[in-house]
């Protein structure tokens, strides 16, 4: 729940400018609670309590909160950009194809990144008999690789958006090549750094595909971007779930997960290539 109106909210507040960059930090933010959250916690566990834990996220919480009243007591002219709030939903939307193919493509991304992810601990351990301390630093890479895909993506969207070419809508068809390239990579190469360094890039990807899709969401029907983001959020939670589970049931009846994988991230790319399709649609309203 939180996550879509932080969304919306960076939207409604920044200008289409500056909307990538922000979405992006946002993002970023995102992935780094991530990062620091899980070994921290590991660590206060294992040298304290495990009840310590929870105590300190209930207080981060409050915080929080508490920063959330003051924050929004002395926000100015907020109100005024919230026209989009008035159709809390619409079903409408969701039968125009330039706003249908992108959610598409968020769940198939999703499932076959995050529903891989589960088992790359397990990957990894089988090929490179990898230990868990060498897992752990994994996660971080990976988070890293996150942070830095949001950060760039951002700024990037930014930059093509003022050229008004629509070299934007590129960059998410470029975010499905990577993540099939990384998927093929993981099957076909034998060297434990070339691996992680593919590993990398997927998460890359990962995180500067999740950034681009929020902020596209929002310039191809500014007046329901708080709605289509919120949608977008579930439809990327959905895709981790059912990805999850179809690795569950590969992995329990010894079916190729990266396999399948591959031919999630094969159809999530064939899929992006309607973007072109749609950025025309777009351009010839906005401009």
């Amino acid at each position: 729940m939180a996550g879509p109106a932080i969304w919306s909210h960076l939207s409604e507040l920044y200008v289409e400018e500056k909307r990538g960059k922000i979405i992006g930090i946002g993002m970023a933010f995102f992935s780094l609670g991530q990062v620091l959250g899980v070994p921290l916690a590991s660590l206060l566990a294992d040298f304290a309590n495990w009840r310590l834990v929870f105590l300190i996220i209930c207080l981060g919480i409050l915080i929080c909160d508490l920063s959330f009243l003051v924050y929004n007591h002395f926000i100015k002219n907020f109100a005024e950009s919230m026209e989009s709030r008035k159709n809390i939903f619409n079903i409408k939307l969701f039968k125009d194809n330039k706003i249908l193919i992108p959610l598409i493509c968020t769940f198939l991304f999703q499932m076959a990144s995050l529903g891989t992810y589960t088992y790359l601990g397990e990957i990894m351990h089988q090929k490179f008999d990898l230990g868990i301390s060498q897992l752990g630093f994994l996660g971080i890479m990976v988070g890293a690789g996150s942070i830095i895909g949001s950060l760039i993506s951002g700024r990037l969207f930014d930059l093509l958006r003022m050229r008004k070419r629509g070299w934007e809508y590129l960059l998410t068809i470029f975010c499905t090549i990577l993540l099939l390239i990384s998927m093929l990579s993981i099957t076909i190469i034998n060297s434990l750094t070339i691996s992680l360094l593919f590993i990398v890039l997927w998460f890359i990807s990962s995180g500067a595909f999740t950034s681009l899709q929020q902020v596209l969401l929002t310039l191809i029907a500014p007046k329901d971007k708080g709605t289509l983001i919120s949608f977008n959020n579930s439809v990327m939670y959905l895709g981790t779930a059912i990805g999850v589970s179809v690795m569950a049931y590969a992995y329990a009846n010894n079916i190729n997960i990266v396999l399948i994988s591959i031919l999630v991230s094969a159809l999530s790319f064939i899929i992006s290539l309607q973007y072109l399709i749609i950025f025309r649609r777009v351009k010839n309203e906005q401009y």
